[in-house]
């Protein structure tokens, strides 16, 4: 008890640059944690979405846009192109699913994805483990929305929608048929979550009737076969039979590179934040070893009044442990903010980067590693007192 009041007076001596201290290092703990936290997410997004195809079938394009668009939905959609192709791949022998999807409708800016009933099977094949309300296309004119859509619009299961041609509709482009919420679909963390899903052959249906220009009515072509070895034959032959020239790729080599890409950004940037880590740790250690000298005194008195040795070293281990302690908590603190601030201002296709992912054990284990890496600076100040009081003998 004697220990912690010394210490806290101590403390409460050199406040200022005490305080600064702790800033410093509690601002860069928690930069670090976020860093292997985007890191992580990072990860385990990209592993989440590399199995949902095999191959993806898009007008040419960039490789990596497609991959990005048609697994995570980032970046604009690509340009339309036949149906015909579509219909000639979900009858192949190689192929075991084949999912459209056609984004060229809207509601209220929402935007509208066109596709088939064999995208729910392929996400869940038991309906309940997928649908928190309702069920998938039991109807020509349905709506199928995404958990966060569906909350953040108020639409519920019975309601009806209205869809209308384009991004950007006029009064005109709106259609008739009004689309009926058959299914709402359970939280998953993803694109999903903000999607809004309606039969690709009532829309294309409906496209024809009102005399609008047909036969560019897709956009991707996500494809799952039944043997993965056969991944760059039909990967070479798809390109071949479409007189139409496409893109076709194999998304988990791209997903490969941007993790790559993206690993090694964050781990430059962790390189940088770990320096100015290690120079707040190096200010705790001369903020505390510049007041030995101002101690002498102190430890002097302290060991005529019967001080023994360990106490001394215990005075002088304590008080930048409990720097470091401080700091090692505030950053905790700050970098749970800041994860939280991410999920509510993010812009919804970003937010499954850093929402629903809890602290991992890597982090836990990072900041453990930051807290026992400052206590082992902050023991040579000990031990310095130590020597100190080895003199005073």
């Amino acid at each position: 008890m004697v220990i912690l009041q010394i210490t806290r007076k101590s403390l409460n001596r050199r406040k200022v640059k005490a305080a600064i201290a702790l800033v410093a290092l509690a601002c860069s703990i928690s930069l670090v944690l976020l860093l292997v936290h985007l890191k992580n997410n990072l990860a385990l997004s990209i592993e989440r979405v590399t199995n949902k195809a095999d191959l993806i079938v898009g007008a040419p394009a960039q490789p990596t846009h497609l991959a990005l668009f048609g697994l995570l939905h980032i970046g604009s959609p690509p340009p339309p192109f036949s149906a015909s192709l579509f219909e000639t791949l979900k009858s192949h022998e190689e192929i075991r699913t084949a999912i459209p999807f056609s984004m060229l409708e809207s509601h209220r800016g929402i935007t509208i994805t066109g596709t088939t009933q064999e995208l729910f099977q392929h996400l869940a094949p038991d309906e309940s483990e997928l649908f928190e309300h309702g069920q998938g296309f039991i109807e020509s004119e349905s709506i199928v929305l995404g958990a966060t859509l569906a909350e953040k619009t108020g639409y519920k299961v019975g309601e009806y929608m209205t869809i209308a041609a384009g991004s950007e509709p006029s009064f005109k482009d709106e259609y008739p048929q009004h689309f009926k919420v058959t299914g709402i679909l359970l939280p998953t963390d993803n694109v999903i979550d903000n999607s809004a899903f309606a039969p690709i052959d009532t829309l294309m249906a409906i496209r024809q009737e009102r005399g609008m220009k047909t036969g560019q009515d897709i956009n991707l072509i996500l494809l799952t076969l039944h043997n993965r070895q056969a991944l760059l034959p039909m990967q070479n032959l798809i390109r071949e039979m479409n007189p139409q020239a496409v893109e076709v790729i194999i998304p988990s080599h791209e997903l490969d590179f941007i993790r790559y890409t993206g690993n090694q950004l964050v781990n430059l940037m962790l390189g940088i934040v770990i320096i100015t880590l290690l120079m707040a740790l190096i200010a705790v250690f001369f903020s505390v070893s510049s007041s030995l000298a101002e101690r002498r005194y102190e430890i002097e008195t302290l060991r005529m009044l019967g001080a023994r040795t360990h106490q001394m070293i215990m005075i002088g281990l304590l008080e930048p442990v409990l720097i470091i302690m401080a700091a090692s908590i505030l950053g905790f603190g700050l970098f749970w903010i800041g994860t939280k601030g991410l999920e509510y201002s993010l812009p919804d296709i970003w937010k499954g980067w850093v929402a629903g992912h809890s602290v991992s054990l890597q982090e836990v284990g990072v900041l453990l590693i930051l807290v026992m890496a400052g206590t082992a600076i902050s023991a040579i100040p000990a031990w310095i007192t130590l020597g100190q009081c080895t003199r005073l003998k």
